[in-house]
């Protein structure tokens, strides 16, 4: 072809299209290239970077906090005392005071006069509201009112008896919870019989003089009143005639 000869349109776009493609090609590879490949680079270090940085704390971090947390020094629980000893109940002092209850003319031993115990009482006055619904009587009520107000009314009565030691609301109602236990045979009885007969009242009349004289001893060896043990025994006996009442009626 001569240079004189036109070139057509396709001919000049297919050139500068060949030319410009080229450089154009070589532009956008280049800067592409480079754009584009340095932002993988980054990006793939960023991932890379990004990866590593949550990977190690679930690899590391996580099992050292776990490895903390389990490294801390806890209770051994093999050397933790029973349960029935942390919640103070021994069961060799129940029997031993029950014994005391109910050998009434035998030497009580000093320790017991002193203790506090209040499970054997909560188990009798439970013992004594059972035995009474299984004979036709509920009287839960009537046995924790009677029992609250005659433990608070003795309690002041023999504080204000005394001049020196005083005694303490506990240790009555542990007192007189436990001498509760010849009413709760009383009831027992009433289960299968009827005691509203002359010999139902000479066993109510019975089991009130036993509580009323073993709560009495232990009263006055706690607060060294031999003088004053009829003065004692009267209100502790109207109390226990109370719930004789209940027992037998």
């Amino acid at each position: 072809m001569g240079s004189g000869a036109p070139m057509s349109p396709n001919s000049d776009l297919r050139v500068g299209g060949i030319g410009g493609g080229q450089k154009g090609g070589m532009g956008v590879g280049a800067t592409g290239s480079s754009s584009v490949g340095g932002g993988m680079d980054m990006g793939g270090m960023g991932v890379g970077a990004g990866s590593a940085f949550v990977q190690e704390p679930s690899s590391f971090g996580r099992s050292n906090s776990m490895n903390a947390m389990y490294s801390m020094e806890e209770d051994d629980y093999t050397n933790e005392p029973p349960l029935l000893e942390e919640l103070d109940i021994d069961f060799s002092k129940i029997m031993s005071k029950t014994r005391a209850v109910m050998q009434p003319f035998r030497t009580i031993d000093p320790l017991l006069v002193g203790d506090a115990d209040l499970t054997g009482p909560v188990l009798f006055c439970m013992c004594l509201g059972f035995t009474l619904l299984l004979a036709g009587k509920v009287h839960f009520g009537f046995i924790y009112g009677f029992f609250v107000f005659g433990c608070w009314s003795i309690y002041m009565l023999l504080n204000l008896m005394t001049k020196g030691e005083h005694i303490g609301i506990w240790m009555v109602m542990s007192t007189l919870g436990y001498c509760l236990l010849p009413i709760v045979i009383v009831s027992v009885l009433g289960i299968v019989f009827s005691l509203t007969g002359i010999i139902g009242n000479f066993i109510g009349a019975g089991a009130v003089g036993w509580s009323t004289l073993t709560a009495t001893r232990l009263f006055v060896m706690s607060l060294n009143m031999e003088s004053a043990r009829f003065l004692i025994a009267y209100p502790v006996g109207l109390l226990y005639a109370c719930f004789v009442l209940m027992t037998i009626f």
